[in-house]
């Protein structure tokens, strides 16, 4: 009878501590979700014609690149991440007992996988972490003081996330369901991701217009074309353009959503289907990838491509949409941070303009070119021979 008082009593002691802590959980969840939900509805409200020509976006024959102020917390975030990564890792005081490491030594110490080890090295690069030398990668003067934490110069970090989480991430991690959902050929959190993919996306699609690569292209075809950012953008500067987006039956109804608010159904229309194992519309004038190449690998990209080539019409037109790693892959930061959120979360990295040429060759296209769009991203465009 004592033992189960005891038990009793200490059962309640351990209630009274945690119900403080689950109602913090619950009141934090639910305000999560309410700051998404307003922020969801502000959104939709300035989705319109109106807030769109008041921000003169059709009288501009250049589109600005956004303030720096609005991309680079998100690069350093993710260095602030990568380095203290690398220093738990042990990678850092590696480099300074042996000077110099090269990638299969960097893949050994941070037990993670290739194409990820890349992604650390080309973003290290870029922040002037690592540098290049004739036998791997070394320790710049800036990290060596610094960045090491048996320097007495040696600087604490203090990273958004706790550094031996995001190493596991790093070596075994992934978005929670995301590849699983999109290799059986659903959505991912649709309308999140495309609200997401929209900031970017409809700025580019009218300074796309802009360059006139597309030329004469009435009938064009955006693959994975997210909520018709870019579809809506290249109607509302051009009324012969008939454009039509496949995406993953679970999107459709976000891009449906979008093309009504700017009245633009006759005109854009959308067909959910999986990109790899469905047949896409053929005859095309114009194709477009917005974004699209640096979630996959390179054999994966391959079939996009020659797929693309079969939709197009003869003479007809591909557009591939992204921002460019240097042709070294030293940089620059905004692009090594998004390739490196691209190897975390997806199957692919951003690639440079040489990787995207080649596989254009191989799919069979000709006169392949290049030309900056807005910002850090760039159009590599070709032509399907006539």
């Amino acid at each position: 009878m004592r033992g189960f008082l005891m038990f009793g009593l200490i059962a309640s002691h351990l209630a009274a501590g945690l119900i403080p802590i689950l109602v913090f959980l619950v009141l934090l969840k639910l305000r999560s979700r309410k700051y998404y939900k307003q922020y969801r509805e502000s959104f939709w409200e300035r989705q319109n014609h109106q807030s769109l020509q008041q921000t003169g976006v059709f009288s501009l024959d250049q589109i600005p690149r956004p303030p720096d102020v609005t991309t680079e917390r998100d690069n350093q975030n993710m260095v602030l991440q990568t380095i203290a990564a690398c220093q738990v890792s042990g990678l850092f005081e590696k480099m300074l007992e042996q000077t110099s490491l090269g990638k299969n030594d960097v893949v050994r110490i941070l037990r993670a996988p290739e194409y990820k080890v890349d992604a650390v090295i080309q973003l290290l690069l870029a922040a002037n972490v690592l540098q290049s030398n004739d036998s791997g990668y070394e320790l710049t003067n800036q990290a060596r003081l610094y960045l090491v934490a048996q320097s007495p110069f040696y600087t604490p970090l203090h990273a958004p996330m706790p550094a031996q989480r995001f190493l596991h991430l790093l070596r075994v991690g992934k978005r929670k369901g995301a590849r699983t959902e999109w290799k059986s050929g659903k959505s991912y959190d649709p309308e999140r991701i495309a609200i997401q993919q929209h900031q970017q996306s409809f700025p580019i699609g009218f300074a796309l217009h802009n360059t006139n690569i597309l030329g004469n292209a009435e009938h064009i075809l955006d693959v994975a074309g997210g909520m018709g950012s870019i579809c809506v953008a290249l109607a509302l500067k051009d009324a012969n353009r008939r454009l039509e987006i496949i995406e993953l039956p679970d999107s459709v109804p976000v891009a449906e959503k979008l093309i009504a608010k700017f009245n633009l159904t006759e005109r854009i229309s959308c067909r959910g289907m999986n990109m790899f194992t469905e047949e896409w519309p053929d005859q095309m004038d114009a194709l477009l990838f917005t974004n699209i190449l640096h979630d996959w690998d390179k054999t994966a990209c391959t079939t996009l491509l020659k797929k693309a080539y079969q939709s197009l019409k003869a003479g007809g037109i591909v557009a591939i949409q992204e921002a460019l790693m240097n042709d070294d892959k030293s940089g620059p930061l905004w692009t090594a941070h998004m390739s490196m959120n691209m190897a975390l979360f997806t199957h692919g990295r951003q690639y440079n303009r040489i990787e995207i040429e080649t596989l254009l060759q191989s799919a069979g296209f000709v006169d392949i070119r290049h030309m900056n769009v807005l910002g850090y991203y760039s159009s590599i465009y070709a032509r399907k021979p006539s």
